[in-house]
Parts: C-alpha cells; structure tokens; sequence
C-alpha cells in the first residue's frame, strides 16, 4: 500500500513540475534574469520541487476523495432487501377443496437512495431447514416466489430463470413461500417450484410435529442477505410463526 501510495505521488509530482510549475518558474526565472537577482537558478529548483510536492500531495488527496465520494454515493443507492415487523406471517391458500396453512416471508427493497442500481436483480432465494436441535434437515437451493408462473403454466421454450430468480425495484415488497401443510395434517414440507408435482408434500422436504429454523439466503445483482426465520408445525393445526431476524453482514 506505502508503495503504490509513493508512486501515485511520483506521478502527481512529475505532472506538476513539468505542467503548471514548470511554466511557472520559466516565466518567474526570465523576469528574475531581467531583474538581475542573485542564486535565483540554484534556489528555483528547491522551490519548484518542493511547491509541486505539495501540489502533488492535495492533488492525489483530491482525487481519492473524489472517488471516494463517488464510490459511498454508488452504494447507497444499490438494493437493501429489509424485512419489517410482519415480514413472517402465516396465511392460508386452497387447492381445489382442500385447505393448507402456509408461512410466506416478504422482503422489501429499501435503498438508502435511489438510483438506477437500486433494481435488485435476479434475485434467488434458498432455503436452509433446520430442527429443533440445530441439525441440518434439507436445503432448498430455489425457494418459489409469489407471484410468478406456477410451474404448470410454465412457457417450456423460457428460461427457469423467469421463475425461480425476480426482480425487486426500489421501494416494492415481494412475498416467498417458505412452508404448507394441509391444516389438519402433521407433517408441514417446505416450499419450491418442484413441489406442484407432489401436490406440496415434497418428500424430499417432509417435517414432523415440531419447532423449526429456516435460515433463507437472498443472493442477486447487489444482493447478499441472510434471514432467520423460527416456526413452529403443530399437530392437525395450522403452522405458526415464532421469530424472523435479518443477520447483519
């Protein structure tokens, strides 16, 4: 770093001494000749080196603040996805006659200021189960998202992408599927894209009657956020929240 910093002052020095300053103490040193003052050759040397070294410095301090200013502008105004107060809730859906209890997680695009990188894009989510005794259960690595093209109706000729990764813009809230069960049922499965070809009871992300962690992973252009979530499947009744907290970088 000491290196690279001495050598950016090389650079500013030698800009200055053959630039500004060297024109300067041209023109000082014809009228000195004029003038007859003494030494003015031996002494506009130490004086031209030692103005352009503190030209130098302020130059390069200029610069790397100017950067830096540019640089904590570009950042506040890239996607921030918060959750809030009710961010975890609980809800209910029916699929034909039959009824699931659901929880479903909604995050909100909150940039410091907006800007054109304050689109949150291509946002996947994934899904991580855990027990009540912190044992790793299953990872979802694509969770589903509200809103988007249920599987069935899914274009063959289009890109998973469209639904499994989506774009957040700066002020709007998105809702992602994290677990269902049928209501009066015990075992609750956690949620993705895959699951319409198990009529929701994936087997691969089956849960009994219990407590549960869910730590959901939010990635994308700009986007790196970690969720914790807490649950808890009852018995034949309908899933509950217990806690959600967003975990800091």
């Amino acid at each position: 770093m000491l290196r690279d910093f001495l050598k950016a002052i090389v650079r500013h020095w030698v800009n200055w001494v053959s630039g500004l300053v060297g024109v300067i103490l041209w023109i000082v040193g014809y009228f000195a000749e004029q003038f007859g003052l003494p030494n003015w050759t031996s002494l506009s040397f130490w004086w031209g080196a030692c103005l352009a070294l503190a030209l130098a410095v302020y130059s390069l301090w200029s610069t790397e603040h100017k950067e830096l200013v540019e640089l904590q502008v570009r950042l506040r105004g890239f996607p921030r996805l918060l959750v809030t107060t009710n961010s975890f809730r609980a809800g209910i859906f029916f699929h034909g006659q039959t009824r699931y209890s659901v929880l479903r997680l909604t995050v909100v695009n909150q940039p410091l200021s907006k800007t054109p990188e304050s689109v949150a894009r291509e946002v996947l989510a994934k899904l991580t189960f855990y027990d009540g005794g912190d044992r790793m259960l299953f990872s979802i690595p694509a969770a589903r998202w509200e809103g988007t093209v249920q599987p069935p109706d899914k274009d063959p000729n289009k890109d998973i992408v469209e639904i499994i990764a989506v774009r957040i813009v700066a002020g709007q809230e998105r809702e992602l599927n994290i677990v269902c069960k049928e209501a009066h049922k015990a075992f609750c499965y956690g949620l993705s894209n895959d699951s319409y070809e198990f009529w929701f009871e994936h087997p691969n992300y089956k849960m009994d009657v219990g407590v549960y962690r869910c730590i959901v992973e939010l990635s994308g252009h700009y986007v790196d956020t970690t969720i914790e979530l807490k649950f808890e499947n009852p018995d034949g009744q309908d899933l509950r929240v217990i806690d959600v907290e967003q975990i800091p970088l």
